[in-house]
């Protein structure tokens, strides 16, 4: 019988290939965010900003969908969607 054998490239780059399979969308609702930056500081992937005085979703390609910002929201602003 055959063997199964993995690619280097698998191996060395699984976050890129899972964010291939999955993606996820981050939401942030304005008008009930207070923009008190909880999400930014717990996001792994820094995908959420503040720019100014506002938070922001900067890089939406980057999440992770862990959801760590939904989480630490005290108004319930964030959502994150599986697209």
């Amino acid at each position: 019988m055959g063997e199964i054998h993995f690619t280097r490239s698998l191996v060395e780059r699984p976050k890129q290939i899972m964010q291939e399979i999955l993606m996820f969308l981050p939401r942030i609702e304005e008008e009930k965010c207070n923009n008190c930056g909880e999400c930014v500081d717990v996001c792994p992937a820094d995908v959420l900003v503040v720019e100014g005085q506002i938070t922001v979703v900067a890089v939406p390609q980057e999440c992770l969908g862990c959801e760590s910002c939904v989480s630490v929201c005290p108004t319930e602003a964030i959502t994150v969607e599986e697209i």
